[in-house]
């Protein structure tokens, strides 16, 4: 188990199961960082740093690691979780401003300006067409 002040609990598969798999330390050591990125947002830090410390890694040798191992950088992956809960979150009915509060994209402008470069539609609008969404 690898834990930190910051990491979460990760079972690290044993030798034997990691090749069995086909994984090998540094794949595993990656995963773990993948698995801090995608804890809840507002719970942790999500920086380069704060991945690389989980993985075990030193920051650069993490980031040629994790692009290799997902084809985008740490930055974007958590933005693009970011943004995937905010749309899930807005569909429900909250204000930008909670909303971006929760996903860590705060001011909710700099939501705004990512949520409608991803998606193509203004995080209000898409709040507004939502069929059963309870406007707070």
């Amino acid at each position: 188990m690898v834990t930190g002040p910051s990491c979460p609990t990760v079972r690290i598969p044993s030798r034997a199961e990691r090749g069995s798999l086909g994984i090998d330390a540094t794949t595993s050591r990656v995963g773990r960082g993948i698995v801090h990125a995608a804890l809840p947002l507002s719970r942790h830090a999500a920086g380069r740093a704060s991945l690389a410390a989980c993985a075990g890694l030193s920051e650069c040798t993490f980031h040629r690691r994790f692009v290799a191992a997902t084809g985008e950088t740490p930055a974007r992956f958590v933005e693009t979780a970011r943004l995937d809960e905010a749309r899930m979150l807005l569909s429900r009915g909250p204000s930008l401003k909670s909303v971006a509060a929760e996903v860590g994209l705060f001011p909710p402008a700099r939501l705004a300006e990512a949520f409608e470069c991803r998606f193509g539609v203004a995080p209000r609008l898409f709040r507004d067409m939502q069929p059963n969404c309870e406007r707070r």
